[in-house]
């Protein structure tokens, strides 16, 4: 998925999720995941995702 140009941005709402990405799955389909990053660990932890 991320060859498909994954847009991640800031999330705008003050909710869990600081973080999202917007993207293209290579089936055709666009989703938006919500997410926590954790810069000490490296990692990211889906908190939502739903089709756009």
């Amino acid at each position: 998925m991320f060859k498909n140009g994954p847009i991640i941005k800031k999330n705008k709402k003050k909710g869990r999720a600081a973080d999202f990405v917007a993207i293209t799955t290579n089936g055709g389909s666009r989703v938006r995941v919500n997410f926590l990053y954790s810069p000490d660990a490296k990692s990211a932890r889906p908190i939502s995702a739903w089709e756009l």
